[in-house]
């Protein structure tokens, strides 16, 4: 047997993989089945039903215990560590299924396990513990006979389930505690005890497959939430089997329940009289759908709506309101949007604490200190939903959540371009403007006006062009009398829309009708924008000096934040109409205002045409090192690194680097077809020109193999090839001394070397270390900074470097 197959054992206790030690073990006889001690023993008690302690797991006979393998051996390093340990977590999370685990693979330690889930009054604790030690009472008190059977021997005692008593059950154990010095405390509960010495282990969801359609079965079952699913679906059903048609479903709807265990197994269960997508598609109503669990189970745990209503019982009054009514956000938030869709009637932010450590809320990691981010299980927002309705406060709510987002969307819809920290916040509040929107659409709602803008700009922010077309064309509908007073940057944003769609006759009466609004109503914000969008139209229809009047209007009303973009835009225009003198003298404009912050971005856009201008006369080098510049501050945006790419191949054409343009040529244009975007026409017209010189240059076999291969290059690699020839010869691993950076010295030789183009294995042969070292180093970066690819990280570099 290969390599490749002996990495795909698994350990038949808990399906994670066999160490390779104990694949191939110095004995070679009968192959390892299990990949630790600790499982061989726990199966060998699963076979012979034995098992010491008062208790034993509760699950359903034959139930595999599925992941947590880093919690189990967090537990054990808690324990001995500390005395007492509490496992907190939401409910449904598997808190009880762990402990017991844990416990199970303690081996001889005596252990007693308490469950206080039927256990209504703070005193009856201390009769459960002794009745689950089987103490007599009758010649001692209770305590005293608790103490002394708890201090012959080292000793383990579980309290399962101490949310509804916490306060008892901290001051049971302390005083155990105090008496018993060989015993130790694992408690389980959904917030902490705060008892003297208590360290705590949070439980979270378990981990997710990635979620879509072409996901393959076995990314998909690489994964706990996944294998739990599975497991579960089988023991329901014998003959389901896994198949590549059926995995996306199963990871889809791993990822609606969030990963969490109890709803993956409610779920699961289902599948003996339900096909997958029905229940996928009734995931919509999960806390309908997610009944039946197993009979012998705590009452709670029977069906998910139980387990959550535990939790919600055990909230003050105050925390039901703040935890009902935060329930209308669907997306990640922070103090401020909590606090604003609860209204002023309670200290939000204590509250929120609070409901954190009672596992109802999710801190989201990593976060601003200074701006923690929460989140809620869409299990546990479901059950919030429910209660707003019951209590009549849904629609307030959810006006006082419009309200919210048309303010800080407010700023952003007649802003010249999206981009800066206010969109940021926007982005962040996506799922929450899709649910004001629809709250919001009954008529000639101001605040519908400002969120459909928002939602429209967004999806071409996101580089998803027609996503808000219909959104828009709806809020028009609703306003027929043009009465809200953003309906002009309706008109605006869906004349671009348009535009990107290739319908420039609709789009240029759109962008007249804005243009015409704006001037009666006198709004020069408005007016700068619909001029802008009316420019890009008339370079699209190929009408230069139409398009150079609107830009001129532009740069006429735009106030001072906006201004560069207006001269950079005409200068443009100029470029495009051959009339590059005064494409020169707009650009030194526009370059001489140095005190409005711009974003990468938009930086990038004014360094790709002051290149070209480079590049008329005759200044190859410095047109060659701008484009590159210019590429670096508009690579995360494929829209703006295409014009950068196509501006690269145009000089490496006029550096006689034939082979090198026509792959660039190449990959621009097959990202442009991928996100279905336009050129203007005389851009394409300069394009085709250079790259038909290009591949006359080349010869048919080798344009045939450069365009094939540039065409294969997804953008991220693009982005690499283009820019590693500027990099190759001036890259160091010197560590430059970034400010406030939070990186290691040898992740910033990595991502240095990331920065000149360099791939997994070349960074490995100048660093002389292997190439999954480098690859874990990438992967501890980019959760560092919060990135997703290569590309980003190199533009993270750029942008700090220059800043140091």
């Amino acid at each position: 047997m290969g390599p490749e197959a002996e990495s795909d054992q698994t350990c038949q206790m808990c399906g994670g993989p066999l160490p390779v030690a104990r694949q191939n073990g110095p004995r070679a006889g009968r192959p390892a089945q299990y990949c630790s001690n600790a499982c061989r023993q726990r199966a060998f008690r699963h076979r012979t039903g034995s098992g010491s302690g008062a208790s034993r797991w509760d699950g359903q006979p034959g139930d595999r215990f599925v992941g947590r393998r880093r919690e189990l051996n967090l537990l054990g390093q808690q324990l001995r560590a500390s005395r007492l340990v509490t496992l907190t977590g939401p409910a449904g999370v598997g808190k009880t299924r762990t402990a017991r685990e844990f416990v199970a693979s303690l081996g001889a330690v005596p252990r007693y396990i308490v469950a206080l889930d039927s256990v209504s009054q703070p005193a009856q604790v201390l009769a459960a513990v002794a009745a689950t030690l089987g103490v007599d009472g009758r010649r001692q008190t209770t305590l005293e006979a608790v103490v002394e059977q708890l201090s012959v021997n080292r000793s383990l005692l579980v309290l399962d389930n101490c949310e509804h008593l916490p306060e008892a059950c901290a001051e049971l154990i302390e005083r155990l505690l105090n008496r018993c010095p060989r015993l130790r405390v694992l408690t389980t509960s959904r917030e902490p005890l705060r008892a003297r010495g208590e360290m705590v282990v949070r439980l979270g969801v378990l981990p997710l497959p990635k979620e879509g359609q072409s996901v393959a079965k076995d990314k998909v079952l690489a994964t706990d939430a996944a294998r739990l699913f599975v497991d579960r679906a089988v023991a329901s059903d014998p003959e389901f089997v896994v198949t590549e048609r059926n995995a996306p479903l199963i990871a889809q709807i791993c990822c609606r329940v969030d990963g969490l265990p109890l709803a993956i197994e409610l779920a699961a269960r289902r599948v003996s009289s339900v096909p997958l997508d029905e229940v996928l598609a009734g995931l919509t109503d999960q806390l309908g759908l997610l009944t039946d669990g197993i009979r012998t189970g705590p009452l709670r745990h029977r069906e998910l709506r139980a387990a959550i209503a535990w939790s919600y019982r055990l909230l003050s009054d105050n925390e039901r309101l703040v935890f009902r009514r935060i329930c209308v956000l669907e997306s990640e938030f922070d103090v401020q949007a909590a606090a604003d869709v609860v209204g002023p009637v309670v200290a939000t932010q204590r509250v929120l604490w609070s409901l954190e450590a009672k596992s109802l809320v999710q801190r989201v990691i990593p976060a601003e200190q200074d701006r923690p981010r929460f989140r809620l299980l869409n299990t546990v927002r479901n059950y919030g939903l429910e209660r707003l309705t019951a209590d009549g406060e849904l629609m307030d709510t959810r006006d006082r959540l419009a309200d919210r987002l048309a303010r800080v969307a407010a700023p952003t819809v007649s802003s010249l371009f999206f981009g800066g920290s206010g969109s940021e916040e926007i982005v962040q509040e996506r799922d929450n403007l899709v649910a004001a929107a629809e709250h919001t659409a009954d008529g000639a709602d101001e605040r519908h006006t400002v969120l459909a803008v928002a939602l429209a700009r967004m999806s071409w922010h996101l580089q998803q062009t027609s996503a808000g077309s219909d959104l828009l064309r709806r809020a028009i509908a609703l306003d027929p009398d043009r009465r809200t007073a953003h309906h002009c940057d309706l008109l605006s944003t869906l004349a671009w829309l348009t535009a990107l769609n290739r319908d420039y006759a609709a789009a240029f009466q759109l962008a007249i009708e804005a243009v015409g609004l704006a001037a009666r109503r006198d709004v020069p914000a408005q007016l700068t924008r619909a001029l802008d969008v009316l420019g890009r139209i008339h370079l699209f229809r190929d009408e230069f000096a139409q398009a150079v009047e609107a830009y001129r209007g532009c740069v006429r009303y735009a106030d001072a934040d906006y201004r560069p973009m207006c001269l950079r835009n005409l200068s443009w225009a100029l470029v495009l109409a051959g009339d590059v003198d005064e494409a020169e003298v707009i650009m030194a404009q526009a370059a001489a205002d140095d005190s409005v912050v711009l974003s990468l971005r938009m930086r990038g856009a004014l360094m790709h045409t002051s290149g070209l201008l480079q590049l008329a006369a005759d200044d190859v080098a410095a047109a060659d090192r701008t484009f590159a510049a210019s590429l670096k501050a508009t690579a995360a945006h494929s829209y703006y690194a295409t014009y950068s790419i196509e501006a690269m191949a145009l000089v490496a054409g006029r550096q006689g680097d034939s082979y090198r343009a026509s792959i660039l040529f190449a990959g621009a244009a097959a990202t442009r077809e991928r996100l279905g975007l336009d050129p203007e026409p005389a851009w394409q017209r300069r394009l085709d020109t250079a790259a038909g010189l290009v591949a006359a240059a080349l010869g048919r076999t080798r344009t045939e193999s450069a365009v094939a291969y540039g065409t294969d290059l997804k953008l991220d690699h693009l982005v690499a090839y283009a820019l590693r020839r500027h990099h190759e010869a001036e890259v160091s691993t010197d560590v430059p001394e970034l400010l406030g950076n939070p990186l290691t010295d040898r992740e910033l030789q990595i991502v240095a070397l990331v920065a000149a183009g360099m791939t997994n294995p070349q960074i490995a042969s100048r660093l002389r270390i292997s190439a999954s070292t480098v690859k874990t180093h990438l992967a501890g970066i980019r959760n560092k900074l919060e990135l997703r690819s290569r590309t980003q990280i190199a533009v993270w570099y750029t942008s700090v470097r220059q800043v140091s």
